[in-house]
């Protein structure tokens, strides 16, 4: 899969990231779409070097579908189309 990261001092490349599988309770997406938001802004201009490890993998908002569920996880099944939030995630995004 690809990924964009930053590696600091505002230089971002895009390149290829290994998938890691879900642990228990939590599920991986196959991102379909992702936004810029102002934490990225934020970590490009250097402002949060101090909090992220470098290459930092940008981008934690995004839609996509439930490619992988790991053990606990009842709400949700593969093929889901979902829309993470920093603050969680909702299910059933026709626009998807």
């Amino acid at each position: 899969m690809k990924a964009v990261f930053y590696e600091g001092n505002q230089k971002i490349r895009v390149g290829q990231c290994a998938p890691v599988p879900p642990k228990a309770g939590e599920v991986q997406i196959k991102v379909s779409y992702a936004g810029i938001c102002g934490t990225d802004l934020h970590i490009f201009h250097g402002h949060m070097d101090k909090r992220v490890t470098f290459p930092q993998v940008m981008g934690h908002e995004m839609s996509g579908v439930i490619q992988e569920v790991g053990e606990t996880v009842t709400d949700f099944v593969v093929g889901d189309h979902v829309t993470v939030r920093t603050s969680g995630l909702l299910r059933g995004m026709s626009s998807l």
